[in-house]
């Protein structure tokens, strides 16, 4: 139900945030979403899970929804198809497979005797967000000047 709330709430916010806002805001609620899990587990609290499921549908949204805009924008009119067709292949497909596999390695590394460590298993991918969030802070370059380079005005 939230994944159709954020979409439909999507082109308001991101005349303001843009394609950088919209991605940072996305991995900022990812990390809350990790942290809160995080925090439930070590306080036994359900509402700090409960609370937080919302912000799925956020990150969907801003994640995946502003990044395909940025392809589409960034890709020239003959490659967008092959463009739009990669980065769903790389997020739906590969970023998924691999994203199986760590996390199946974290809970399986944080397991002992059939037991597992929640909380260590949700600071996994808060740590690995927060890192992700530096690296795209500092290495991702929007050029607010698109239209005239794609050919829109």
């Amino acid at each position: 139900m939230q994944k159709w709330f954020f979409l439909f709430a999507f082109p308001l916010i991101f005349i303001k945030l843009r394609y950088k806002g919209s991605i940072i805001a996305a991995i900022v609620a990812w990390m809350l979403m990790y942290g809160s899990f995080a925090l439930g587990a070590h306080t036994g609290k359900t509402g700090f899970i409960y609370a937080v499921l919302p912000l799925h549908g956020f990150c969907f949204t801003f994640f995946f929804v502003a990044g395909q805009l940025y392809v589409d924008e960034k890709a020239p009119s003959s490659l967008r198809n092959a463009a739009q067709g990669l980065i769903a292949f790389a997020t739906y497909g590969v970023g998924k497979y691999l994203g199986t596999l760590v996390a199946g390695n974290v809970v399986d590394q944080y397991t002992t005797q059939g037991v597992h460590d929640w909380v260590s298993v949700w600071t996994v991918p808060f740590v690995m967000a927060v890192i992700i969030l530096v690296g795209f802070v500092s290495l991702f370059r929007e050029n607010l000047n698109t239209g005239s380079e794609t050919g829109n005005t």
